[in-house]
């Protein structure tokens, strides 16, 4: 009994030793983690078999377009006032900033050295007709009111014909056309003059313009070499060498305006105007204009004044020169 004890210890021993000899120590396995992938996200696809009728298309809405109306501009006949609305777009007008419509009455014809009196409105056109002589040169003055801003055109020839022979309206001549002399550099209640020979016999119109708010009386005077007129104190064309002057005295007639004009008959002479009141003192010297065109001196005393006009050939060389001296003397 103790011999099967004492082999069953000893054998469980050697077993226990031998195991242990035996042992294997387990491998420590390291894991790394995953890589992270981006999300992924899949896009839809329109589908394919949606009707052509639902698919959404951009339509423009239709232009608004202003209602026609049918315009007619009637055209003078034998006189015309030309009125004008403001408007803020310049054009190309005599009145920068105005925009003309045509409202015809009649073309007033004006007498050779007669103050053609009138009324005009604010932003108007006041269309004369005068009777032209060729070669013979036609001076023209206006004064109005002395709130009154008036201006002068000139057109070489009726006005009626000009606009038919350019296919266009009065009313569009009048913007698009310029005239053959303009003048519109002075003051409301001063006066503006202008002189024009024309080629050829035959109707020339003279315009009187106004300012935007202006209105009231006017009066047009146009002058010529062969008519006579109660209103010319001289009027004579003479030779001048060349640096050499000459003197016209005049008075003028209460306080109603003088004027004086001279224009080179030659086109490469040039005149001046000196106008001084009887006692020497110099009003003003007409000389702005060069060789071949007209110089014009005027002034509007406040009571009955005199005056000396001298008249001087600037040119180098001798040649003749129309003067024209008027002192007014029609009630206004």
């Amino acid at each position: 009994m103790k011999r099967h004890i004492f082999i069953l210890i000893t054998t469980v021993m050697f077993l226990s030793g031998w195991l242990s000899a035996c042992a294997i120590e387990p491998d420590i396995v390291t894991v790394s983690p995953l890589p992270t992938l981006a999300a992924t996200v899949p896009i839809p696809l329109p589908p394919t078999n949606i009707p052509a009728t639902l698919v959404p298309t951009h339509t423009p809405p239709p232009a608004t377009e202003p209602p026609l109306v049918s315009t007619v501009t009637a055209e003078p006949t034998e006189t015309a006032v030309v009125n004008f609305a403001a408007t803020d777009t310049p054009t190309p007008t005599r009145l920068p900033g105005i925009l003309p419509t045509l409202t015809p009455t009649a073309m007033t014809p004006i007498e050779g050295g007669q103050g053609f009196p009138g009324e005009i409105g604010s932003n108007e056109f006041r269309i004369h007709l005068v009777e032209g002589i060729a070669d013979q040169t036609i001076f023209a003055a206006v004064r109005a009111d002395a709130t009154v801003d008036v201006g002068l055109l000139i057109f070489d020839g009726n006005i009626n014909e000009l606009a038919k022979d350019a296919d266009q309206s009065v009313q569009d001549l009048l913007i698009t056309a310029r005239a053959d002399r303009e003048a519109n550099f002075n003051d409301a209640g001063l006066m503006e003059t202008l002189a024009f020979t024309p080629k050829e016999d035959g109707d020339v119109t003279v315009v009187v313009t106004s300012s935007a708010g202006d209105e009231g009386r006017y009066r047009l005077y146009a002058f010529d070499a062969a008519t006579a007129s109660p209103n010319v104190v001289y009027n004579q064309t003479v030779e001048l060498g060349s640096g050499q002057e000459t003197s016209v005295a005049t008075s003028s007639n209460g306080g109603k305006p003088v004027v004086a004009f001279i224009n080179p008959v030659d086109g490469s002479l040039d005149g001046q105007i000196v106008l001084a009141q009887d006692n020497g003192v110099v009003l003003t010297t007409s000389n702005y204009v060069g060789a071949g065109l007209y110089e014009s001196a005027f002034h509007q005393p406040r009571t009955t004044t005199g005056y000396s006009f001298t008249f001087t050939n600037l040119s180098g060389q001798t040649g003749l020169f129309q003067i024209l001296v008027v002192a007014m003397q029609d009630p206004f």
